[in-house]
């Protein structure tokens, strides 16, 4: 079984700028909590819409000659960019799904420090490719262990 994170950071290709206390911050990284119960509603679409992509595009390769996959070492990891190209080549709405993982940041899970939450502002001056990664990383760091586990079992 694999260790579960409670926590990773996340660096910023663009600089969030942010009022604490008065004072003006500049954000370079994100730091994205594990979820929790509270967000269960949330975390079980992701990870639903997650887990049908994988199996779809899983489903898709076994039409496919499999002689070169067979030569190929598969571990069962993947990465943030796989992942998300994974979601993007599924069935599932994207836009959709990204608003998912907004709902999920803006519910306690995504600070800019050790105390300031993202907030709505703060959510639409991120960049979109910034966004993007950020929901890759997520999925591999939370989602992927639950992933692994399963297909490790069989």
């Amino acid at each position: 079984m694999l260790t579960k994170k409670t926590e990773f950071s996340f660096k910023l290709s663009k600089t969030l700028e942010y009022m604490k206390e008065g004072q003006k911050g500049l954000c370079k990284e994100l730091v994205m909590k594990a979820p929790s119960v509270n967000n269960m509603r949330l975390i079980s679409k992701l990870k639903q819409d997650f887990f049908r992509a994988v199996k779809s595009l899983q489903n898709d390769f076994r039409n496919i000659d499999t002689k070169a996959k067979a030569n190929e070492e598969d571990s069962g990891d993947m990465d943030s960019d796989q992942i998300i190209s994974i979601l993007y080549m599924s069935d599932i709405d994207m836009g959709e799904y990204i608003e998912v993982f907004k709902e999920l940041m803006m519910n306690g899970l995504c600070y800019l420090d050790s105390t300031q939450k993202m907030t709505e502002a703060l959510y639409d001056n991120l960049d979109c490719d910034d966004l993007e990664n950020l929901l890759g990383k997520y999925l591999e760091n939370f989602m992927m262990s639950s992933w692994l586990n399963m297909t490790r079992k069989k």
